[in-house]
């Protein structure tokens, strides 16, 4: 995790931030070959020496080392993102994550977001625990907005995911921009332990905020995996004329 204090001013962040990435990561890659996860703290300041409110200080200092972050990210094929910042900040109920204090997270909150870590980035080996969100605000923002629901099913493709949990096979998404960005914030795919991320990569990164593998359709021809399609000519495009594809292939639209 990469934690930046604000006890500076704002051009030490600036210019610091993304060389102290680069020395972490040529340190570690200097004497091991694994592969570096950051994530941003979704914990906010609750003091600052700048001249003026501690809330304004907060909001640059994140989006200073989050810009830091994202940067870094793209020009290393090595470096993961893992979203613990969005998943507080972006809830649809902050509350959900938060105690009153508002700088500390409930425990099963923390626990909530260590399973999603766990299910992204280990070994199968390692021990899953019930991802349960009872406590989690279902998501009503996208349901205000027609245009969304009219596009994408959240209805069917909750069912869906939810009779998936007892599938074996390897789990992929085929398709890019708000569709997929739907799916996994409105769905819990993402808890799926078969799940294994995407087979297409997004202009808009999706893959990089979600830190999710991506692998080419074509490598999946041979392999009893399950690849959801979000858009009907890509479904038409590239599965109804392979006749020699052995991954089973769902399409998820609203005019399925």
């Amino acid at each position: 995790m990469i934690r930046v204090c604000y006890l500076k001013s704002k051009a030490y962040i600036e210019t610091a931030t993304a060389p102290d990435l680069q020395e972490i990561y040529s340190l570690i890659k200097a004497h091991l070959k694994a592969e570096l996860i950051i994530t941003v703290s979704p914990i906010p300041l609750n003091q600052t020496f700048m001249p003026y409110d501690v809330r304004i200080a907060n909001t640059e200092s994140k989006a200073r080392v989050y810009s830091a972050v994202s940067e870094f990210i793209e020009t290393k094929s090595d470096v993961h993102y893992f979203p613990s910042y969005e998943m507080v900040t972006g809830a649809e109920c902050k509350d959900d994550f938060m105690l009153k204090d508002g700088r500390h997270l409930h425990r099963y909150a923390l626990r909530y977001i260590l399973e999603n870590f766990v299910r992204m980035y280990c070994d199968s080996s390692v021990e899953r625990t019930d991802l349960a969100t009872p406590w989690l605000t279902a998501p009503t923002k996208s349901s205000e907005n027609p245009a969304l629901v009219e596009g994408f099913p959240l209805v069917r493709a909750n069912q869906w995911v939810n009779a998936q949990k007892e599938s074996a096979e390897g789990l992929y998404i085929y398709g890019t921009g708000y569709l997929t960005q739907e799916l996994i914030y409105n769905t819990e795919i993402m808890a799926l332990p078969q799940f294994r991320g995407l087979t297409i990569q997004d202009t808009n990164s999706i893959e990089k905020v979600y830190g999710l593998s991506v692998v080419d359709l074509a490598k999946l021809r041979d392999q009893t995996v399950t690849v959801v399609f979000l858009e009907k000519d890509d479904y038409m495009r590239l599965v109804q004329n392979d006749k020699e594809k052995k991954y089973t292939a769902i399409l998820l639209t609203a005019d399925e």
